[in-house]
């Protein structure tokens, strides 16, 4: 039981560090987008670079829709009392 904690605990933290990594490929596409150098960092043309890119955030967004479903968000309500005659 140890053992299977351990490993996930592992593979957590291999999949928080690859999320990382990913934001950083993204920041450096950014930084040369901005320099106007992106043929520096891939051998894409600036079309399929773009279509990657807008796979990218539409696999984002799904994720981000589908781990939402699953949020339980705690609702908060109001409603009127009687105001104390006290």
């Amino acid at each position: 039981m140890i053992q299977i904690t351990r490993t996930e605990r592992l593979t957590k933290t291999y999949s928080e560090q690859q999320l990382a990594e990913l934001l950083e490929i993204l920041d450096h596409l950014h930084s040369a987008a901005s320099e106007g150098r992106t043929d520096a960092l891939t051998a894409m043309n600036k079309r399929e670079l773009i279509a990657f890119l807008r796979e990218v955030i539409y696999t984002a967004e799904e994720t981000i829709t589908e781990i939402d479903k699953t949020v339980c968000y705690r609702q908060t309500s109001l409603r009127l009392v009687e105001k104390s005659t006290a």
